[in-house]
């Protein structure tokens, strides 16, 4: 028997691209020539964005005042790069930090310099000794570095994927509203001075406000977890909600999932009756929780930053810091925030306002996932509608438009169609259903993750919910 020989060559593999600057990022550029920082400010959330962008990645409008930045400012956090890897901009060892410039409303990328990093001796437990890891973070991100090569293949073009990823995951951060804020911002507001505990308690409100795309649910303190969360919550599907009452003159409360399929009662009382500032401890009333317990900090009449702990107050260890909030906008919009919206305050579109281009997020149980598709609307001089949609860039299509008295469809090759109504002349919200194809009725109407299911006349069926802002074409 002959043996079958094997040969295996090893190569490298060169995918070279061009990336065109645009004419914010030239004019941003050019500023930097003549020794100057160049921003521009969105005209809704009033943000100065540095460096210059064509358009707010939060509120998706067009920026068009352009203002000079102080090259002062303060450094928020670094990282020491020891580590060498493919696509570097510059031998290590070197300092990467983030700078918050004075008048800018983001931080700023930037390396640091003028420190010394040529230690002879390597002390153990220090910064300099740790290598950087410049793979992602999240394990799922993780996962695809991997699948694609790894580290081999970490080029410039996925580390500025992997960044423009980091940033949609952080774009929504600030004290104000820090439901998309990693651990490390959470940590630090925590520690600030909390309000009364009665600011808890919810009086069962409701109200959603169109003009500032803002949801008040007062029935309810959505819970959120930080944007850096081992997986995303979009994906692991998993929220949770706490509400607070007061009975006989004593503070109470349940926490529940999203589902309210598991619920624990609560007891609160204050961490420290003389000083009102210190928060407010939660403990499990019900024996199967009862070595859990949170610490919450009531920094506005809206928001709430808490800590998770496991183990008897006051030796537990943490185990989860997470946001809560009454008040929230479009972006962190519920499956029933969603429904709402479409039944109660949806309209058909109009052909001549629907035409451009919008991105689309998918509602979960948590909150929104990041951008995954896209929809280009044309409309043609008899007024008929066309799209083209583009899924993570991944999957291409063409769908035919139909306007009926209720809605807006999009039908394809698929047995699924798009149900779509127009909030404002920039907001819509959509279904994506089966057409004709239902399930048997034995989920009811509680949602799954991504795949809400919704009552009909002949059964249930599952539909993917989304929410589709205007954003400036070719952006």
């Amino acid at each position: 028997m002959t043996e079958e020989r094997l040969d295996i060559i090893t190569g490298t593999v060169a995918l070279p691209y061009s990336w065109s600057t645009g004419p914010t990022l030239a004019r941003f550029l050019s500023g930097l020539k003549q020794r100057k920082i160049l921003g521009t400010r969105c005209p809704r959330c009033q943000r100065v964005l540095v460096p210059a962008r064509l358009f707010c990645p939060r509120c998706f409008v067009d920026t068009t005042e352009w203002l000079e930045i102080p090259d002062r400012g303060h450094l928020r956090t670094f990282t020491i790069v020891n580590y060498t890897y493919e696509g570097q901009p510059k031998p290590p060892p070197y300092i990467l930090g983030i700078i918050d410039l004075e008048g800018a409303g983001v931080g700023f990328l930037h390396f640091v310099g003028g420190i010394d990093l040529t230690l002879k001796e390597v002390p153990e437990g220090t910064l300099a000794h740790v290598k950087a890891d410049v793979s992602p973070r999240k394990m799922w991100m993780r996962f695809l570095s991997g699948l694609f090569g790894g580290e081999r293949i970490l080029t410039q073009f996925w580390i500025d994927l992997f960044t423009h990823l980091a940033s949609v995951a952080e774009s929504n951060c600030s004290e104000t509203q820090p439901m998309g804020c990693p651990t490390r911002i959470l940590a630090g507001l925590f520690e600030k001075p909390s309000l009364p505990s009665e600011k808890l308690v919810n009086s069962g409100k409701r109200m959603i406000d169109i003009e500032n795309r803002m949801i008040y649910d007062d029935a309810r303190w959505k819970g959120f977890y930080p944007s850096d969360a081992p997986i995303p919550p979009w994906i692991f599907q998993n929220s949770f909600n706490k509400t607070f009452r007061v009975e006989n003159g004593t503070l109470k409360g349940v926490t529940s999932t999203f589902d309210d399929t598991i619920k624990g009662e609560n007891r609160l009382r204050l961490i420290d009756p003389s000083d009102l500032s210190k928060g407010v401890l939660l403990e499990y009333v019900d024996p199967q929780f009862a070595l859990f317990y949170d610490v919450l900090n009531v920094l506005s009449e809206d928001i709430v930053v808490g800590k998770a702990f496991t183990g008897r107050y006051p030796k537990g260890r943490v185990i989860l810091t997470f946001t809560m909030a009454r008040r929230y906008p479009f972006d962190f919009m519920s499956p029933k925030d969603h429904h709402e919206l479409f039944e109660k305050h949806g309209r058909v579109p109009e052909a001549n306002k629907v035409k451009g281009d919008w991105e689309g997020r998918m509602v979960s149980n948590a909150s929104l996932t990041p951008p995954m598709f896209r929809f280009r609307y044309d409309v043609d001089s008899s007024g008929k509608i066309t799209c083209k949609w583009n899924f993570l860039n991944l999957l291409r299509g063409d769908s035919k438009v139909e306007l009926t008295q209720e809605q807006m469809l999009m039908l394809d090759f698929t047995n699924f169609h798009d149900e779509i109504k127009m909030i404002t002349d920039d907001i819509m919200v959509g279904k994506y259903c089966p057409v004709g194809t239902e399930i048997l009725n034995i989920l009811g109407e509680r949602p799954l993750g991504l795949l809400h299911l919704e009552k009909t006349s002949e059964g249930t069926r599952p539909c993917i919910y989304y929410y589709i802002r205007r954003v400036p074409s070719g952006s």
